[in-house]
Formats: C-alpha cells, sequence, structure tokens
C-alpha cells in the first residue's frame, strides 16, 4: 500500500520538488477528479483486482467473488 500511496503522491509532485503545494495537495487527495492520476488509479485498481497475477482480469476477479459459489 505504501507504495502505491507512494506513487500516487509522486505524480501529484507536478513540479517534482519531492513536496505537494495545496494544488498538488489537492490532486493527491481527490485523483479521481484529476486526468492526469488516472493512469495510476487504473494500474492500482487492476493490482488489486488481478487475483492470480496473471496481468488480466477475469470475470471471477472483474466482480469479486471471493469463492462464493453462487453459480
Amino acid at each position: 500500500m505504501l507504495e502505491n500511496e507512494k506513487a500516487l503522491f509522486n505524480a501529484a509532485d507536478k513540479n517534482k520538488d519531492k513536496a505537494l503545494d495545496k494544488d498538488e495537495f489537492l490532486v493527491f487527495t481527490v485523483p479521481e477528479e484529476h486526468p492526469i492520476m488516472h493512469p495510476h488509479l487504473v494500474a492500482q485498481t487492476l493490482q488489486e483486482k488481478d487475483k492470480d497475477g496473471d496481468g488480466f482480469i477475469n470475470f471471477e476477479e472483474f466482480i469479486d467473488k471471493k469463492g462464493t459459489n453462487n453459480s
């Protein structure tokens, strides 16, 4: 999780000074509203959903079935 937060922090740090000003902090705290953050959010979501680690999301991973047998 810390790795994901660091990636988001670095993406929001537009001027790369390793600190967030108020505008950058807003981007960091509400990444869904800022297109620059979308690739990072998608990558994180794919990483979380891809339970078998094959680089793809199958239907069971997509719906997050978690082993229930509700066929």
